[in-house]
């Protein structure tokens, strides 16, 4: 039987959402909201996998449309060229945020805590990101890219759990 690992999860206090990459049990994922520091304990198989919480398991399983459709973020570079094109996307991957934001919640309360900084990273991103098509701002652009990746990263935690930082050097 394999143990849950710990993850520090920490909120952000600005509109950009910003998460730590989420590392194995030593790293762990700190909230920096009121109370002070909580630990998230995240199945090594993700919440997604874990097939002991069937009604967690479950949710996921009868949202897979609308959580497959947030792997679709824009492309998103500072040296993007075609801004209407990056408008387009950034408006179409708002809608599938919002129609995630309108999901039931998650009935596993840790999970859901990741969920909503999932959806507050890519709301996030796709402000950034419209902001920056808009303006044609190389700024507002990265920081949309590294709201996506964070949003992704922490989506790929919440499914599939923490990533392993094991690695093979060959030696």
């Amino acid at each position: 039987m394999s143990r849950p690992q710990s993850v520090p999860r920490r909120r952000a206090t600005t509109s950009l959402a910003v998460a730590a990459l989420l590392a194995v049990a030593a790293f762990g994922l700190t909230a920096c909201g009121g109370g002070g520091p909580t630990t998230l304990i995240v199945p090594k198989g993700g919440f997604a996998n874990d097939k002991a919480d069937t009604a967690t398991y479950n949710w996921f399983k009868s949202h897979t449309a609308v959580i497959s459709s947030l792997g679709a973020q824009p492309q998103v570079t500072s040296s993007a060229t075609n801004y209407s094109a990056l408008s387009a996307n950034c408006v179409s991957f708002g809608d599938a945020v919002a129609i995630a934001k309108k999901l039931p919640h998650i009935p596993n309360a840790q999970a859901q805590t990741l969920w909503a900084d999932v959806l507050a990273q890519f709301q996030a991103g796709v402000e950034n990101c419209s902001t920056g098509a808009a303006k044609m701002d190389a700024n507002f652009l990265t920081a949309a890219a590294h709201d996506f990746q964070e949003g992704h990263d922490t989506l790929a935690t919440l499914i599939f759990g923490p990533p392993s930082t094991t690695s093979s050097t060959g030696a």
